[in-house]
């Protein structure tokens, strides 16, 4: 995963729990830098460390860490200069939901080692929409829920993102039901 992804991590830590408990995640990650350089590839599996380890110095369940990972993603990657990418996926929440992977294809001619999941927006409803995430990573169910919900807020919305068909075995794709 691209460094961008660890730094949230890191600074959803450091901002919500302080710099200490970053210093024992990362430790206890056994990263020893100070910090990601978000255009670096890291491991994916370094990314999985880092969720691990915090979930040992927090107490925290690792579902519940990573979809408060995921809604803060928004507002982070807002403030790091993905902003206005955001801002040109719609005039609406649904519209946004839908041009995810339209805004993947722009992000990856400045990262072109990328390899971003897919979302497919189907059955729309007028307060709600199946969607569709497919990515070759397994166990980021909790990042969508929370990803979405960033998302939804950034709309003036409280969406409720309901996991209703986790990835089978030899799948890649979980539905969500989402609604407002």
């Amino acid at each position: 995963m691209y460094g961008l992804v660890n730094q949230a991590i890191q600074d959803y830590l450091t901002h919500q729990l302080g710099a200490e408990t970053w210093t024992r995640v990362r430790t206890a990650a056994g990263f020893h830098e100070t910090e990601f350089a978000p255009l670096h590839t890291y491991p994916d599996a370094l990314t999985f460390q880092l969720v691990g380890a915090a979930c040992q110095v927090t107490g925290r369940e690792a579902g519940d860490l990573v979809e408060a990972v995921g809604a803060y993603w928004v507002e982070f990657t807002a403030q790091k200069g993905y902003g206005s990418l955001l801002d040109q996926l719609g005039p609406g929440f649904a519209d946004a939901l839908a041009q995810l992977d339209a805004m993947h294809v722009r992000i990856a001619l400045m990262m072109p080692q990328l390899q971003p999941p897919s979302f497919r927006v189907s059955e729309r409803r007028e307060r709600g929409l199946t969607l569709a995430y497919t990515s070759r990573r397994a166990g980021l169910a909790p990042l969508v829920i929370g990803l979405v919900k960033g998302l939804g807020r950034k709309f003036g919305l409280e969406p409720t993102v309901r996991l209703t068909v986790p990835r089978a075995e030899g799948s890649h794709t979980d539905v969500f039901e989402v609604s407002w």
